[in-house]
């Protein structure tokens, strides 16, 4: 495992429970894949935020930061093979407009894993001082047969998924100088018989769609090795002013100075505890 650099340094607590159950769908808040242990995280304070593509269009950024939005994360790339056409704009704009921002790769496990972080990294540069760490979004195989939007299903064995993501993780960290967060949905790893050991030292983004996505700030269920999350995406139907359309919401699990701490400024930050 290579050494990690994050600055600054997040320290995650959560309430603790040796639990586990298999329920239905992937993408929902207890779909956790049986004997998987899970913790039960339920944050006491959150700030609202978005992730967007290309399919999204054009946005109104100063309405996104207008509707309560604090931070953005921000489709650069999928494979070897694409760049979002509305990356760039919109990495410039919604900094202008002062919304936190972050680039994320959406990974394909068909592909090589450092060939995969070279093309994200041409595209994103250097981070400016405030940028959140890069993300690498991890969701395919997940059943659906274009889950790539190729046509493929990205399937591929659990050891060469394992290695291709270990090299992606390690040469964007490498190349950064700060440790990627780790999108997933719950049962990810166990559906598909993927090795989780040193996984746990890359933060969570996790999604985990619950029933009701208007009951407040629910507990929801983080699969191990992880103890909690450091961001969480709760739905992919949102509105918000500013965005045509469905967008996906997510939140930070902490306060907003921990939010700006994480992009590089201020001390290390208590993450998701009273």
């Amino acid at each position: 495992m290579a050494c990690l650099a994050v600055a600054p340094a997040l320290v995650a607590c959560g309430s603790a429970s040796a639990a586990s159950g298999a329920i239905s769908g992937p993408w929902g808040d207890e779909a956790v894949a049986d004997g998987v242990d899970v913790t039960r995280q339920c944050p006491a304070s959150v700030v609202e935020g978005i992730d967007v593509f290309d399919g999204q269009g054009a946005i109104d950024w100063a309405a996104v930061r207008d509707a309560g939005i604090a931070f953005a994360f921000i489709k650069a790339t999928q494979g070897t093979y694409d760049t979002q056409s509305t990356f760039a704009g919109n990495w410039r704009a919604s900094a202008a407009a002062g919304v936190l921002r972050g680039a994320y790769h959406f990974f394909d496990p068909t592909e090589d894993g450092a060939a995969q972080a070279a093309h994200f990294l041409s595209v994103v540069g250097s981070p400016a001082a405030g940028d959140l760490p890069p993300v690498l979004d991890v969701e395919c195989p997940d059943g659906d047969p274009d889950c790539l939007g190729t046509g493929s299903a990205g399937m591929a064995a659990a050891d060469d998924v394992r290695a291709r993501l270990q090299a992606f993780l390690e040469a964007t960290a490498q190349g950064l100088g700060r440790a990627p967060v780790l999108y997933t949905f719950p049962s990810y790893f166990a559906d598909n018989g993927v090795d989780t050991a040193g996984l746990g030292e890359y933060p969570l983004y996790l999604a985990s769609i619950p029933a009701d996505d208007d009951a407040g700030v629910p507990c929801f269920a983080v699969p191990g090795p992880w103890s909690s999350a450091e961001f969480w995406q709760y739905s992919f139907e949102g509105a918000v002013p500013g965005v045509a359309g469905a967008v996906d919401r997510d939140r930070f699990l902490g306060s907003i100075a921990a939010l700006e701490a994480l992009g590089g400024a201020g001390p290390p930050q208590v993450v998701g505890c009273p």
